[in-house]
């Protein structure tokens, strides 16, 4: 079992192991590292058939449950609050099986939102600035518009 500090004899575990004739051994830094940064360095699958049924079982269950509250959603915003998208991927991945390596990490799903949040206020400001000038359009043709009235009435002595 791996420990911070095998060579200190008042660790619990340390003291544990030799009790029961086993060695202790150092953690490696880098794994103490990534440990500490609560980054999912490792996932112990079971693969047990009887393990398989019951991730199947969680599986469907998960899926009819996303199915449901997609469809409560038409009804009201608030079922879909309800849902974690970065929780439910998470969970599908265990329940599927699926290697780490297919999914981004949570800082470069962080990124991106960030970018597709500056795109979507870019976008919302232009057509704002669209709405602007097309409303300013319009202002400028009704006045040449009156204008013009107001010129037609006087020539014909009104």
């Amino acid at each position: 079992m791996g420990v911070v500090n095998p060579d200190n004899k008042e660790d619990p575990k340390v003291q544990e192991l030799a009790k029961n004739g086993l060695a202790a051994f150092p953690i490696p830094a880098e794994v103490l590292a990534v440990q500490a940064a609560g980054i999912d360095w490792y996932d112990i699958q079971f693969i047990s058939p009887a393990a398989r049924i019951m991730s199947n079982e969680e599986l469907a269950s998960t899926l009819k449950f996303l199915a449901v509250i997609g469809e409560a959603g038409a009804i009201s915003q608030d079922f879909v609050d309800v849902i974690d998208p970065d929780g439910t991927a998470e969970k599908l991945k265990a329940l599927t099986a699926t290697d780490s390596i297919v999914t981004r990490s949570m800082q470069a799903r962080k990124e991106i939102r960030e970018s597709r949040a500056k795109m979507q206020m870019e976008m919302a400001r232009v057509e704002a600035d669209a709405k602007m000038a097309a409303a300013e359009q319009a202002r400028g043709q009704a006045a040449a518009a009156r204008s013009g009235a107001v010129r037609n009435l006087s020539e014909i002595g009104v």
